[in-house]
């Protein structure tokens, strides 16, 4: 029913570019619950034809169909599966890919990645959230060593910290929930399109689509190609226009039975509490009427008079 009372609009670009071999991969899986799109950039050594792209994207796919959820461990879950995959599959050669995954339930998203396949998240005609590249680029950025716009130049820019198929454990990075509205878009790409274009062009090229993602995706291959450059590496981009998020038509319903439930366990949570600092207060109270009584004791010892010094020990031993 969600999938249905939805509308997200899909489509993707991926081409080798300049290259002799595609060596990205894009992959999606719409179920009626959840959707999830995967993106992958293989990294390679020269113009090698790589299965890496490919094999990470159908493994994250495959571990998404076994148990979907949009939870934080799941999508890394999805993204370790990924990473398994590759070291399984490597063979004689080094299998590893950049990586993002995104998984919505048709009114939230949530990201995951390791390496520089990006995600974007445009509303209103501003850039509301994106993903960060785990590259020594941007680690200089972070420390004041490059500014932001230099990083899609700069030659450490594909120097990844991490990345599926990387040599042990990979600990792949995690977004929150972010709630969509109507009107948004979002993009998983590869490095051969954020090289390429900034994010006022990604931008300029989603306003310019007329809401509909295939004229999008072809906006942003003409700033890859309009330029005529020499060598274009791989590109790969899906965009996802939000046209309708997902209304749960028992959402009143559900928030009435949690008031019904919430609202008498605060109210034994108060009185409990109430309870407790009045218990409180009152022995605190009588703890300093025994001290004094102790200091009024020693007092009338240290004067002789005894008699008074006992009554007053009786007044504190009789204090609870």
């Amino acid at each position: 029913m969600r999938r249905e009372n939805s509308s997200f609009k899909t489509s993707f670009v991926s081409y080798e570019g300049s290259k002799l071999y595609n060596n990205d991969y894009y992959g999606c899986a719409e179920l009626d619950k959840l959707a999830c799109y995967v993106v992958a950039d293989g990294i390679g050594i020269g113009d090698v034809e790589s299965e890496s792209a490919k094999v990470a994207v159908q493994a994250a796919i495959s571990a998404f169909h076994e148990r979907p959820s949009m939870k934080k461990r799941a999508l890394k879950r999805y993204i370790r599966a990924a990473h398994k995959a590759l070291l399984e599959n490597r063979g004689r050669k080094s299998l590893r890919a950049s990586i993002t995954v995104v998984v919505t339930n048709y009114q939230k998203l949530r990201y995951a990645w390791a390496g520089n396949a990006r995600f974007y998240l445009y509303r209103a005609g501003r850039l509301i959230t994106q993903s960060q590249d785990h590259s020594l680029s941007v680690q200089m950025v972070k420390r004041g060593q490059l500014e932001v716009d230099k990083v899609a130049k700069h030659e450490e820019r594909a120097n990844l910290a991490r990345y599926a198929g990387q040599p042990g454990k990979l600990t792949p990075q995690a977004s929150k929930k972010i709630k969509l509205n109507n009107g948004d878009i979002f993009t998983v790409l590869t490095r051969g399109v954020w090289e390429c274009c900034d994010t006022g062009d990604i931008l300029a090229a989603l306003d310019g689509a007329e809401n509909d993602p295939q004229l999008a995706v072809e906006g942003l291959e003409r700033l890859i190609l309009d330029p005529s450059p020499e060598e274009i590496d791989n590109y790969t981009a899906a965009v996802v226009f939000v046209d309708k998020t997902y209304i749960d038509p028992n959402k009143g319903k559900k928030l009435k039975k949690f008031l019904l439930i919430a609202i008498p366990v605060l109210i034994i949570l108060i009185a409990i509490i109430i309870v407790l600092v009045i218990l409180h207060n009152r022995n605190q109270a009588k703890r300093r009427e025994m001290g004094s009584a102790y200091q009024n004791a020693i007092v009338f010892v240290e004067s002789d008079n005894f008699i008074r010094a006992v009554d007053e020990l009786d007044i504190s031993v009789r204090l609870p």
